[in-house]
């Protein structure tokens, strides 16, 4: 059985312009909302000793900044999803 699986490219070219622009838009403000959560949170786990557990959601926080941004970029450089 073979698979029918798109690409996430083909999925935004099948969607149009404006739509998958804010369909980028709101996946980079919900990653910006998560890593902004995770912030918090590293912050509150630091702040009661427990340290190992802060450090390793700040990582996380991290990669979810990484993604909000990769989003914005993906969003704002439509030429530029192929890459």
């Amino acid at each position: 059985m073979g698979s029918s699986r798109k690409s996430v490219g083909e999925i935004l070219k099948a969607m149009g312009e404006a739509q998958s622009v804010a369909v980028m838009r709101e996946l980079a403000a919900a990653c910006f909302a998560n890593a902004r959560s995770h912030h918090e949170a590293a912050v509150v786990l630091y702040e009661n000793d427990h340290a190992p557990t802060a450090v390793a959601l700040a990582v996380l926080g991290v990669e979810e900044f990484a993604k909000a941004v990769l989003y914005t970029v993906v969003a704002l450089s439509p030429s530029e999803r192929e890459v």
